[in-house]
């Protein structure tokens, strides 16, 4: 598992933990590392995907770094994609994070 990258403030990447963990149904927590390799490490980082095109987001997505030679699974890209596509960035309504 990746470690938090030096500098990398704890409770930014709890955001990335988050979403992929609550916000995401059902939970794709297992993918936090691949996000943090690939440098998403705050919230920040994943809303400007909102704008992108489905296939832009799938795109990003099938890219990130594999686990055992394997890339996210078509299902997994779907489902968040769709997380990201529906999360309410910068929202009062998003709840609080741990």
């Amino acid at each position: 598992m990746v470690e938090y990258f030096s500098g990398s403030n704890t409770r930014e990447v709890d955001g990335v933990r988050h979403f992929l963990e609550k916000f995401c149904r059902p939970s794709m927590g297992h993918l936090l590392d691949r996000f943090l390799e690939h440098g998403c490490r705050s919230l920040a980082y994943l809303e400007p995907l909102k704008d992108f095109s489905a296939p832009q987001i799938d795109n990003i997505l099938q890219n990130l770094p594999k686990r055992d030679g394997h890339s996210m699974t078509p299902w997994e890209v779907i489902l968040v994609r769709m997380a990201i596509l529906a999360f309410p960035f910068n929202n009062e309504k998003v709840p609080a994070l741990p």
